[in-house]
């Protein structure tokens, strides 16, 4: 889907399933446009309307807002793969925007490959959940989310942070073990877990299992971009995760009664 200044572009078809574009109009002197990510037709109607407004705004600031940013799990070179992330970045690259903007990004090869690119800062979600379901505790599931959110995450002095290990069969990703690290006493306590992307979410269905086998009370779950192939895995039917925090940047199907908008 994309959005210029609030106005969704392109959501008509032909009876070919062409798309059809109306003329884009402004009272102001910029364009804000929001760019969420369902298929690579979104990529290619993006594409359209930046072509368009070069055309008729010439030189008008154009900002993009990408929450989740296409292609991020392919951010290197892999035998047999494409380096997908890459060739994504350099077709927004080419389109020469003023600003790019992105949430939380699956890792930092997305910030450098992207031109003029600002990150959105996840504090205000963060301090949102944290209002809302009054933890004890935050915690990371795995070393690399530890590292990254416990430097650019500020946590209220009375919340302290642990985080877990997981072991991955690299041919199929199936998770063979997942244990805590370090673990404080969290017998009837609330436990927030925080984390980027959550796909099926067999990894946080691990963390929020052990978690509560260690005697916590509640644990919720915040993830700044969540696939509608939850639906898929077994988190949302375990009740392991008695809420689950998240933005709109991808999400389509909002059925579940734990999961919530976190923007709203």
């Amino acid at each position: 889907m994309v959005k210029v200044n609030g106005i969704t572009i392109g959501n008509e078809t032909f009876p070919n399933n062409e798309h059809i574009f109306k003329s884009i109009h402004t009272n102001g002197f910029k364009f804000v446009i929001d760019f969420k990510y369902s298929t690579d037709m979104d990529i290619a109607i993006l594409m359209m309307v930046k072509k368009y407004l070069d055309d008729k705004y010439t030189c008008w600031p154009v900002t993009l807002i990408m929450k989740y940013c296409p292609y991020s799990r392919m951010d290197r070179t892999i035998e047999g793969y494409m380096f997908s992330l890459k060739y994504f970045c350099q077709l927004i690259n080419g389109l020469n925007f003023d600003t790019v903007k992105v949430l939380d990004p699956h890792s930092s090869i997305t910030t450098a490959l992207l031109d003029r690119c600002q990150e959105i800062s996840i504090q205000p979600f963060v301090d949102r959940a944290i209002a809302i379901t009054n933890v004890d505790f935050v915690f990371y599931p795995d070393n690399g989310a530890m590292k990254r959110y416990s430097e650019i995450i500020k946590l209220p002095s009375n919340i302290e942070y642990f985080y877990g290990n997981k072991k991955r069969n690299l041919n199929t990703g199936e998770i063979l073990r997942y244990e805590l690290v370090d673990y404080p006493d969290v017998q009837g306590k609330r436990v927030l877990i925080i984390d980027d992307l959550c796909a099926k979410g067999f990894t946080f269905y691990n963390a929020a299992e052990k978690i509560k086998d260690v005697g916590a009370d509640k644990v919720y779950l915040y993830v700044s971009h969540c696939e509608s192939s939850i639906y898929n895995g077994k988190l949302l039917q375990s009740k392991l995760v008695d809420k689950i925090f998240t933005t709109d940047s991808i999400l389509s199907d909002w059925s579940s009664k734990i999961i919530c908008n976190i923007e709203e």
